[in-house]
């Protein structure tokens, strides 16, 4: 019986030792990826093939335990960041590897802040509003933005273009859609935006006002301006040109009602403007800018032209010879011209001969004693050269308008 027995187990023995070993062709993953949060475990399972394949064994590693950790195909995530997971098998010819991502835990939003409730904006603006996810370590740090009417502002992450007058709201949505917040944002026309007249300071003196020429009429005479008096003026300042049609413009939004065939342009003098339209021009002009723009005083102007205490004692403003500072009835070709285009004066002063005649502050009383007249001095480019004279006057009615009137401003010296 002994015998038979060990018979048999060398018979066992010889039959096992005669199975054929199946080698292993691969090792794979059940995952090539994976995205934990710090704590969090999971399990990766690895298949070896074939699936006969007389080793089943296999190892894991970690690339960066201070990551994650693997035992046994368990990962566990220590901290932020990324590290592979490695599975080998028993030779260590085939390897598969997950690639791990851990985050930090999730932490939900709060509330979502603008830095403005309010914007102000005129057409054409852009603004950035920016936004605070709360708290400030909350996960999910997306948010969408909208406005409630793109036709009056648009919102593109965060930089709000203005598009036309209006109100319209700009508002922010987190991810999740629960929590917004909201900042109210008005359109206007933008200001008026123009380069004030540029001002020439004239000293103050004591000159012979009125007529002092040998050209002096019976009109003269009859005005008082013959013979000449004596006019103390204080200093004071005056615009260097006439007052432009982009001026008038940019403070008034509009031109007065006129033919252009008397000269159109920005440089041109505004023209067909009455004494009443001047003093509402005066009051915008001084709402914009906040200094007291004003007509000048006859004594004011006069003294100006004759060029203050430089005076030449010229006939003409800046010359005896009409042609070389005015544009006026001989030479105009029946029209305007751009201001500062003849010769300025001893002081700087263009066109105060010619061009336009200039509606003053002061009260023109001629014989016939009509009211509410007001002078302009100067005269224009359809004025004879007698009237354009340093010591010409003439007047009208406050209301009345004619292609040949222009103004001047001046400013009091403070």
């Amino acid at each position: 019986m002994k015998k038979t027995l060990s018979l048999l187990a060398i018979i066992t023995l010889m039959a096992a030792s005669c199975i054929k070993e199946v080698a292993v062709v691969d090792v794979q993953l059940n995952k090539p990826i994976m995205n934990l949060y710090i704590g969090d475990t999971e399990e990766l399972t690895a298949k070896i093939l074939p699936e006969n394949a007389t080793i089943q064994t296999v190892s894991w590693k970690s690339s960066d335990l201070t990551i994650a950790t693997v035992d046994n195909g368990m990962v566990t995530a220590i901290a932020e960041g990324v590290t592979s997971i490695t599975v080998s098998t028993a030779d260590g010819n085939k390897t598969a590897t997950c690639e791990v991502t851990v985050i930090a835990n999730e932490v939900a939003v709060v509330d979502v802040q603008l830095n403005k409730l309010t914007m102000n904006l005129y057409i054409g603006d852009t603004e950035e509003l920016t936004a605070k996810i709360l708290p400030e370590n909350a996960t999910n740090q997306t948010i969408t933005w909208e406005s409630n009417d793109p036709t009056i502002a648009i919102v593109d992450n965060g930089m709000v273009s203005a598009i036309a007058e209006g109100v319209t709201s700009i508002t922010v949505t987190t991810a999740d859609g629960n929590k917004t917040a909201t900042c109210e944002v008005t359109v206007t026309e933008p200001p008026v935006i123009f380069e004030e007249p540029e001002m020439i300071f004239v000293e103050g003196g004591t000159f012979l006002y009125g007529c002092t020429d040998d050209e002096c009429t019976e009109w003269d005479v009859e005005m008082g301006r013959y013979p000449p008096v004596e006019k103390t003026v204080k200093s004071f300042y005056i615009a260097k040109y006439p007052v432009t049609q982009k001026l008038w413009e940019d403070v008034m939004g509009t031109l007065p009602p006129y033919s252009s065939s008397y000269g159109k342009g920005d440089e041109y003098p505004v023209y067909n403007v009455s004494w009443a339209n001047i003093w509402v021009f005066n009051m915008e002009l001084r709402r914009i800018t906040g200094k007291n723009y004003r007509l000048l005083s006859s004594e004011e102007w006069e003294y100006a032209a004759r060029g203050g205490n430089k005076s030449e004692g010229y006939k003409y403003s800046g010359s005896n010879n009409i042609d070389e500072v005015a544009w006026y009835s001989a030479n105009s070709g029946g029209t305007t011209h751009p201001v500062g285009t003849k010769a300025p004066n001893e002081l700087g002063i263009y066109d105060m001969s010619g061009n336009v005649c200039e509606w003053l502050f002061s009260d023109f009383f001629p014989p016939s004693s009509k009211p509410q007249m007001y002078e302009h001095r100067g005269g224009s480019w359809d004025s004879s050269s007698l009237l354009c004279r340093v010591s010409g006057i003439s007047g009208a009615l406050a209301t009345s308008k004619s292609p040949s009137f222009g103004f001047r401003l001046a400013l009091s010296v403070e």
